[in-house]
């Protein structure tokens, strides 16, 4: 017998943040405009922000809760801190730089009453900045296509059912990737994911350059998540689905496997770092043909290895159980 769900809330709007002064009264002022007409709440679940994002918040009719220990910052504990402090049937995760359309909860919550297996939904995403390439590839990757999809990245709304089933909402673990491993569990599970052409969120960023978002994100460990991400699936009925995600950054790491193996092996084998150059030599002239552009073609190098030295940090960064209670306290209820 199934246990009974009791549900004080229809939706919980749960908006992750750290330091978003700038963003985060937007954020707050478009969820609670989408909760009208619903019973509903918003909650804060913020990592020891050092700047007016909890003074701002305060305004508002929201509950804010806040982690403990800044050494537990990461992308995925926020969704789950909100998640252990809220009680709708229906959960829906926004980031603080982010702006949820009005008529999105309407529409998705009258899909998912209609099939029992749907787990969550997602709509479109508008890229409010495109000033460097990171967020260039990221609005490309969001015009994907609409119907069942494996993941629900840059925010969704889900069943708290189906995150029960799966023992936990968001691994706190992960410094990236959280939406994917979250996607593959609810899979593994029977659920289905679903994108669907409706706007969604605004999606605001933050300005810096192509190659300052890799030295902001080495220093947040986002860099890291592809490796706790791997880890996290060690054993899991979903890790070949994983090694296939990543599988590009794999294959980064091989060739310098084979590259050091071909410089340790040069006395005897004197050949095989001569295949080996050329080879990639030719690989690198066939991949700039096909960017024709010196700029997008620096830019790819560069996050391949950057993202392939993430996997390997990730794989040995340490793990907690993802569904153990986050330790924290409640600024306002």
């Amino acid at each position: 017998m199934e246990p009974i769900i009791i549900f004080k809330m229809e939706i919980s709007i749960i908006i992750k943040a750290l330091n978003e002064e700038k963003n985060i009264e937007r954020a707050i002022k478009s969820s609670l405009n989408a909760l009208k007409g619903f019973s509903g709440e918003v909650i804060l679940a913020d990592s020891l922000s050092t700047d007016k994002t909890i003074q701002i918040a305060k305004k508002y009719k929201v509950k804010i809760v806040q982690l403990m220990n800044a050494c537990d910052r990461s992308c995925g504990i926020g969704p789950q801190l909100g998640f252990q402090e809220s009680s709708g049937k229906y959960v829906y995760i926004l980031d603080g730089d982010m702006e949820i359309e009005k008529e999105f909860l309407k529409k998705a919550i009258a899909i998912l009453e209609k099939e029992s297996k749907l787990a969550g939904i997602a709509g479109t995403v508008k890229e409010m900045r495109t000033v460097n390439m990171v967020f260039q590839r990221r609005k490309e990757a969001n015009d994907k296509p609409i119907g069942n999809v494996d993941r629900l990245e840059m925010g969704g709304l889900y069943k708290r059912a189906a995150l029960l089933d799966v023992g936990y909402f968001s691994n706190r673990n992960l410094h990236a990737y959280e939406e994917a491993e979250l996607g593959f569990r609810l899979m593994s599970k029977k659920w289905s994911l679903q994108r669907i052409d409706v706007p969604a969120v605004k999606h605001y960023g933050y300005d810096t350059t192509s190659f300052g978002a890799f030295k902001r994100r080495w220093k947040t460990k986002y860099a890291r998540g592809g490796g706790e991400f791997l880890k996290s699936a060690i054993g899991k009925p979903y890790f070949f689905k994983v090694c296939w995600h990543l599988k590009l950054y794999l294959w980064v790491i091989k060739w310098w496997v084979v590259l050091i193996a071909s410089l340790a092996l040069v006395g005897v084998i004197p050949w095989l770092l001569k295949w080996f150059l050329i080879a990639s030599v030719a690989f690198l002239v066939l991949f700039f043909l096909k960017k024709r552009n010196i700029k997008k073609f620096a830019f790819s190098l560069v996050s391949w290895h950057y993202s392939a030295a993430g996997i390997v940090w990730g794989l040995f960064s340490p793990h907690k159980d993802p569904a153990m209670r986050i330790p924290c306290k409640v600024i306002k209820k």
